[in-house]
């Protein structure tokens, strides 16, 4: 198996340009089947129901088999990490209803802020309809399985900080022969300069025979293996 996973994080009217540059890239790519987190109600000030056309958009997306999922509810800091079960299962619900407003379907998948999340919050992931969830270390599902893969995400902060962890992860992908790989787009990525370097490195894979893949649709292979 050679598979790469492309997530791109952050999924709001924010950040509708960025994205915009991102999905197109992508598209050019071939990457057209991969996991699209949105955040409902981004910062409180970009609720999903006030913006159809980037909703519509993403409708379409998931019309051609992207995994459209839910990425926290307001993505604060660590959000679902310093909530406890009750917490996290108000937020969770607070988080589905406007998802849901907006779409009118359900996510398959729920992905924390930072990939942060206490153990009440896990609980109350597996309490709801989600099939999916992703922390630091692997991709769990609700049958039980997991893959265990570290993300490759290329901006961390600092920019020093940024271009030791893109050599390290242009190191990682070239002594990779198989298994899953987890890449990792944000949309401050355009801003902060580290995009030109996550698409070389993605064409890079492409071009040495990793097939894109969603966690859902990597949840459904696995679940029938």
């Amino acid at each position: 198996m050679k598979k790469i996973a492309v997530s791109v994080h952050d999924v709001t009217p924010r950040f509708s340009k960025e994205l915009e540059e991102i999905f197109v890239a992508l598209d050019n790519a071939g990457v057209k089947v991969r996991s699209e987190l949105v955040v409902p109600d981004y910062q409180r000030q970009f609720k999903l129901s006030g913006h159809p056309n980037f909703v519509a958009m993403l409708k379409e997306h998931r019309s051609r088999g992207c995994d459209v999922s839910l990425h926290g509810i307001y993505h604060d800091y660590a959000e679902f990490y310093r909530f406890n079960y009750d917490a996290a299962k108000d937020a969770l619900r607070k988080g589905l209803d406007i998802f849901g407003e907006a779409f009118n379907f359900y996510p398959p998948g729920f992905v924390a802020p930072q990939w942060l999340q206490s153990c009440g919050s896990l609980r109350a992931v597996w309490e709801n309809e989600f099939v999916y969830t992703a922390t630091l270390t692997g991709v769990h599902f609700k049958s039980g399985n997991t893959a265990k893969a570290f993300p490759l995400n290329y901006d961390w902060g600092p920019i020093v900080v940024d271009h030791i962890i893109t050599c390290c992860n242009n190191l990682a992908c070239r002594i990779r022969s198989g298994g899953l790989i987890r890449f990792s787009m944000h949309p401050m990525d355009l801003p902060d300069r580290m995009f030109a370097a996550e698409m070389r490195q993605l064409h890079f894979l492409l071009d040495h025979g990793w097939e894109p893949t969603s966690y859902e649709q990597l949840r459904k292979e696995m679940d029938h293996v």
